[in-house]
C-alpha cells in the first residue's frame, strides 16, 4: 500500500513483483481492509484476483467485516470474480464481527474450486474444525435472516460516531486526523503530526487520561504513526473518549 495525501492505494507493481516470487503460494486479502476500513472496489478486487491467478497464488479473502460497509455500496466478494480467477479464490465470512457472535465460533469458507474445496474440507476435519458447535448454526441463521433491522440501526450509530469523531478532532485537535473510510467500526487515526511513536502515545494516554486505544505498530508499514479507535459503542462513550484524547494531546504539547 502507498500512503499519500491522507489516502492509501495499492502499489500494483510491488504487489505483482511479490506475487511473482516463486516461493509465494498464497496471499491473505482483507476486504474490507483492516486496519484502514476500506471496502475495495469491484475493479480492484478483480484486478487483485486476476494477478493471483496469473501467478498461481491462492487468494484467501478475509471478508469478516463485509456486512459493515457504511455507504450505499456493498463489498465485492472475491468469489464473484471471473471463473479463471475464481479457481484461485477462497472467501472467508462470519457473523461474528457484525452480530457480536465471536464466542460461538461460527464461520464459513466459500471455495468455488471443487478440488481445492475437497482438500480444504479434509484439512478442516483433520484439524477438528469441520463441524460447527450446536449453538453456532442456529445463531448464524437467525443473525442473517432476522438481523436486518438491527444491522441497519447499527450502521447509523457507526456513521454518527465516525462523523462526531472526525468533526471533533478537526476542530479541537487538528494534529490528529481520522482517515476517511467506508467500512468497519474501527477508526484509523493519523497521529504523525505529534512526532510520537504510536505505542508510546497509547501508553501515555492510558496512564494520563485512562483512555485505552490500540497502536498501529502491529500492522507494520507506517502503522507506528497511527492509532486505532473502536467506535462501536454508545455516543456518550465516544464523546468521553474524544475529550480524553484532546486533554492528552494538550498536555503533551504543554
Amino acid at each position: 500500500m502507498i500512503y499519500e495525501n491522507s489516502k492509501y492505494s495499492v502499489n500494483w507493481a510491488d504487489l505483482e513483483e511479490k506475487l511473482a516470487t516463486p516461493s509465494v503460494r498464497m496471499t491473505v486479502f482483507c476486504n474490507p481492509h483492516n486496519p484502514i476500513g476500506y471496502a475495495w472496489s469491484e475493479e480492484e478486487v478483480k484486478r487483485i484476483a486476476e494477478l493471483c491467478a496469473k501467478h498461481q497464488v491462492f487468494l484467501i479473502s478475509d471478508e469478516i467485516h463485509g456486512d459493515l460497509v457504511l455507504t450505499d455500496e456493498d463489498i465485492t466478494p472475491a468469489f464473484t470474480v471471473d471463473w479463471d480467477a475464481k479457481n484461485w479464490v477462497v472467501s472467508l465470512i462470519s457473523p461474528s464481527k457484525t452480530f457480536n457472535l465471536a464466542a460461538l465460533h461460527a464461520a464459513c469458507a466459500i471455495i468455488p474450486n471443487q478440488d481445492l474445496r475437497a482438500r480444504a474440507e479434509e484439512s478442516f476435519f483433520l484439524a477438528g474444525i469441520g463441524e460447527p458447535n450446536l449453538l453456532a448454526i442456529p445463531a448464524a441463521i437467525s443473525a442473517y435472516e432476522e438481523g436486518h433491522d438491527w444491522l441497519r440501526e447499527l450502521k447509523q450509530v457507526l456513521r454518527d460516531n465516525f462523523a462526531y469523531a472526525r468533526e471533533f478532532l478537526a476542530k479541537e485537535v487538528p494534529e490528529v486526523k481520522v482517515l476517511d473510510s467506508n467500512a468497519s467500526y474501527l477508526a484509523w487515526v493519523d497521529i504523525s503530526a505529534l512526532g510520537m511513536n504510536a505505542e508510546d502515545f497509547c501508553k501515555y494516554l492510558r496512564e494520563k487520561t485512562g483512555l485505552i486505544i490500540s497502536a498501529g505498530n502491529g500492522y507494520r508499514g507506517n502503522g507506528h504513526e497511527f492509532v486505532r479507535i473502536n467506535l462501536a459503542c454508545p455516543k456518550e462513550l465516544v464523546i468521553d473518549g474524544m475529550q480524553r484524547l484532546k486533554q492528552g494531546v494538550l498536555n503533551l504539547n504543554n
